[in-house]
């Protein structure tokens, strides 16, 4: 315990600061760091570092960032396909209307149900496939799409009933 908190203290403003460097988010970056003490913490008794200690948590902390702008960016072409579904119901969006449709679509995940919108929330936001979040869940991989579908369904039905004024 005492060698793992000085690892901590030792490096993690280093390693914030990294993440922070590429992130440009505070939350963001402290999970990143925090996952990769927890992965050290959690795995201690048979974790075998090939490298230094600075080289693997600078490693690990690239990777959890890579992660995270991966799962940005998907979130960011969801978003898209999502106004361009939309624009194909309207013609065209109107100004200032992506802040409200993210809005309506982020209410919409919120009044989900937990599992589904745990699901969709792990497929979309976490980049995790149907067979990992089966695995994660412990529920069938047909589950995982069934929820998946039923989620994106709901959530075009309310972009069209925006896009309508119902």
């Amino acid at each position: 315990m005492p060698a793992f908190v000085e690892l901590f203290d030792r490096y993690w403003q280093k390693l914030f600061t990294t993440a922070y460097a590429r992130l440009e988010s505070e939350d963001d970056a402290k999970d990143c760091v925090q996952e990769v003490f927890i992965t050290i913490w959690t795995k201690k008794d048979h974790l075998s570092i090939p490298l230094s200690v600075p080289a693997y948590l600078f490693t690990a902390v690239r990777n959890r960032v890579f992660n995270v702008i991966h799962a940005r960016l998907t979130q960011q072409q969801h978003l898209l396909s999502y106004i361009s579904e939309v624009d194909t119901f309207q013609g065209s969006s109107q100004d200032g209307g992506v802040d409200e449709l993210l809005m309506v679509i982020e209410t919409e995940i919120a009044l989900m149900p937990e599992q589904m919108r745990k699901i969709y929330l792990l497929s979309r936001e976490e980049n995790m496939s149907g067979q990992q979040i089966a695995d994660h869940l412990s529920i069938s991989h047909q589950t995982v799409r069934n929820q998946i579908s039923t989620a994106l369904k709901r959530i075009k039905d309310r972009v069209v009933r925006y896009q309508t004024g119902g």
